[in-house]
């Protein structure tokens, strides 16, 4: 083949891996598919028994818990519905969640028809109409009873935000928008429809502001129903919320080539705190229409588990709910540690004013422990553990402390990579505990309080014996998704493991979509629309700090896949907020891993409860920016690593044992995820005994460009590094894994290792 051939074959891959990623390629399907407008008039259709209707009736009835106010007065809620003076750009453009494969095909309801639908009368329709931007001075003369201004904000895959007006900024013509509608309109409200953080400084005294996020199909219809208080925010924030020059410069961000992590273990509330800045709107906060109060009845230990009990008590004039939120300060003993972490938390049912409950909150304090780089082991240093509860980051009451005499060893593991170094130094700010501890309880705890962990490092791949008798060639198609059929995985079904092996009957339909079953638009043989339910996106369900609400959401992800007969789900995603300009964050829950890690196990827990079907959680790890996502590397050290960015991941697998797990694209310390042995045999086989499928994301071998410094993740790499499948694959990724394996490069033990647990999860998920 000729070089032009090469080139011109390449383009041709190029773009049909640009259709996978972003699914907006249509194809001819088994039956003649008509493709449906964006901007057509959709009815949704009944399913059995009204299935659809029921989740949007219970999305509608829950879906408040993911919002909150960050300012509020008491001019909201109002009795009765009136006239409205509706503005901004999102009123009729509502948003229901980001772009990309986190976007899901469904109606919607805007906040325009959710306002109209629950009686309003809008007063600025022909406003609406002409969308004139900015506000005009025709508006000092409108009179209503109350006025809303809506500010939107998009994002998704493929593109990272800016620090601009109109994105991360706020234009000139909404700032002044905003302060003349505060000014003089008595019940006016800001709302938030946004994808992530907005810098609100300018327009931080407006006396009420609802972060409403972006909240899928009836992201239109909770205004209305907060507004006339028929439901109560009891959101808190799951990522720190402040004006831009608050972020810290040593992030570094967006480069092409290579990101390093110089902040450490600094991130999110971790630096804001660590180093003293006080926070617009800090980690953990929320106003509701109601107030609680927080006491404390008992603080015990049963060995290293700190058990906490508290009354929670609903002061206020609402029913309503509230997030208990439990951080400790370690002792910092010259060891470079936050100020404090979140270690537990539990929201409470509904609670009538004057009333109020008792919950039971706990934690383990090996999970403050820190990684030592040089010993390969999580310490915990001797001195004195502060424990704070409250009900966001900076409002908290110290219920206690934990002393220890000794350094100890929690657990023993092995490095990752240890021959890698980063070239820099993590960030070290100077913390210092001020706080007075001599008059509150102590807990004292020995070595013997703790169970150490050691790991068999000793994983041992299965082989299937149903597999011995398949030849190589069928054992290289297990290992790479059914490229040879692809009709049915670009209609929106996100990927298929291989149909055609002979004496394999089975296999994997899988679905994208953070936030829902993510299928295409397009109408049936019979004219019914192929719908999905879209839940809230990530950062909003993180914000109802609420598992059992979340494993509900996952149940009726479940009953949809049951409907359209998919056996495993590409989500959720957990990884990190790191940075508030990454263009997938509203993808991922929170800047924290222990809210990360919980939601996605809750989300996990409802989808599995189902018989048959799976999550994939995703992406293992440090995919953080979507600039240059394909190979771009996140260089760190391995105390970040493990405490901020895979810990997350080691909670969900620890807690649900997902059926599968999805390698990122980038790189991490100078190696892709999918070929990383280390971390995919020794952390995710070894010390979380991750017994499901490692699959990569979505590739196809030979794309690399020209002049890049990093080659993007290959076949070979993949099946030799421990992962188990690449998807969506393709012929070139077929010929190359029997060329190695002609080779001897790869053997049929290396195919088989990987074909087993590809056959093995099939079969799990078609019993």
């Amino acid at each position: 083949m000729n070089n032009i051939s090469k080139l011109l074959l390449k383009l041709i891959i190029i773009v049909l891996l640009s259709s996978y990623n972003i699914y907006n390629v249509t194809k001819k399907m088994p039956y003649e598919k008509k493709l449906i407008s964006p901007s057509a008039k959709i009815e949704l259709p009944e399913l059995k028994d009204g299935y659809n209707k029921k989740h949007l009736n219970f999305l509608r009835e829950s879906a408040a818990e993911c919002t909150l106010f960050l300012n509020k007065n008491e001019e909201f809620p109002i009795n009765n519905p009136g006239s409205v003076l509706l503005l901004g750009y999102g009123a009729r453009n509502t948003i229901k969640g980001g772009t990309g494969s986190g976007d899901v095909v469904s109606k919607f309801t805007t906040f325009e028809e959710g306002l109209e639908s629950v009686g309003f009368k809008i007063t600025t329709k022909n406003w609406l109409n002409q969308e004139k931007y900015p506000l005009s001075k025709e508006h000092n003369t409108v009179k209503a009873d109350i006025a809303i201004y809506v500010l939107s904000r998009n994002s998704g895959e493929g593109m990272d935000r800016e620090i601009s007006k109109g994105d991360v900024l706020l234009t000139d013509e909404e700032i002044n928008d905003i302060l003349f509608l505060n000014k003089n309109y008595k019940k006016f409200m800001l709302v938030l429809n946004t994808c992530g953080v907005v810098d609100l400084s300018p327009v931080s005294k407006v006396s009420n502001i609802l972060l409403i996020s972006q909240l899928g199909s009836v992201v239109g219809d909770i205004l209305g129903d907060i507004i006339l208080g028929k439901s109560n925010p009891s959101g808190k924030l799951a990522t720190t919320w402040t004006k831009i020059e608050d972020y810290t410069f040593i992030y570094e961000f967006g480069d092409n080539d290579d990101t390093n992590y110089i902040e450490g273990v600094y991130v999110g509330y971790r630096f804001f705190n660590s180093v003293g800045i006080k926070p617009l709107y800090p980690f953990g906060f929320g106003k509701s229409y109601t107030l609680f109060d927080i006491s404390k009845i008992s603080l015990t230990n049963a060995k290293d588990k700190i058990n906490i009990k508290v009354k929670v008590k609903n002061i206020g004039k609402f029913p309503g709910k509230e997030v208990i939120q439990v951080y400790v300060s370690p002792s910092q003993n010259n060891e470079n540690k936050p100020y404090q972490s979140l270690v537990s938390f539990k929201k409470t049912p509904n609670i009538n004013p004057s009333d109020g409950i008792e919950l039971d909150l706990s934690f383990k304090l090996k999970s403050i422990a820190r990684y030592d780089v040089k010993k390969a082991s999580y310490i915990l240093d001797k001195g004195n553990y502060i424990i704070r509860v409250g009900n966001s980051s900076e409002d908290t009451k110290i219920y206690g402390y934990i002393e220890l005499d000794e350094d100890i060893t929690t657990e023993i593991l092995k490095n990752i990579n240890s021959g890698y170094s980063t070239g820099f130094k993590d960030f070290n700010p100077k913390i210092i505990l001020k706080d007075e501890i001599k008059n509150v309880q102590k807990i004292k705890l020995t070595k013997n309080d703790f169970e150490l962990k050691k790991v068999d490092y000793n994983y041992e791949a299965n082989i299937n014996k149903d597999l011995l008798k398949i030849k190589d060639s069928d054992l290289a198609y297990l290992c790479i998704g059914d490229f040879s059929d692809i009709d049915e995985r670009l209609s929106g079904i996100g990927g298929l493991t291989a149909k055609n092996v002979k004496g394999i009957k089975n296999y994997i339909r899988m679905a994208d979509g953070p936030a829902g079953l993510r299928l295409t638009n397009y109408l049936d043989n019979k004219n019914s629309q192929a719908y999905t339910t879209a839940i809230p996106i990530a950062t909003a369900l993180a914000q109802t700090f609420n598992t059992d609400l979340l494993e509900k959401i996952g149940d009726l992800i479940a009953s949809e896949m049951d409907i359209y007969n998919i056996q495993l789900w590409l989500a959720p995603a957990l990884n990190i907020h790191r940075n508030i300009l990454c263009g997938r964050n509203f993808e991922y829950f929170s800047e924290d891993p222990l809210i990360s890690g919980k939601m996605a196990a809750a989300l996990t827990r409802g989808v599995q409860s189902h018989k048959n079907r799976g999550t994939t959680i995703k992406h293992l790890t440090a995919n953080n920016q979507e600039t240059k996502k394909y190979n771009n590397n996140s260089n760190m050290s391995e105390r970040t690593l493990r405490e901020i960015y895979l810990k997350g991941f080691q909670i969900a697998i620890e807690d649900t044992q997902p059926s599968a797990v999805m390698t990122s694209y980038n790189l991490l310390n100078g190696m892709h995820t999918s070929e990383n042995k280390d971390l995919l045999i020794n952390v995710v086989r070894n010390e979380w005994n991750f017994k499901g499928l490692i699959m990569s994301d979505w590739s196809m071998s030979e794309l690399n460009e020209l002049g890049e410094k990093y080659r993007k993740q290959n076949i070979f790499g993949i099946i030799k590094g421990g992962n188990n499948i690449m998807m969506p694959g393709s012929d070139i990724d077929y010929s190359i894994l029997i060329n190695k394996l002609s080779e001897k490069l790869i053997t049929r033990d290396d195919l088989l290792h990987c074909a087993s647990k590809v056959y093995e999860t099939i079969e799990l998920l078609n019993k």
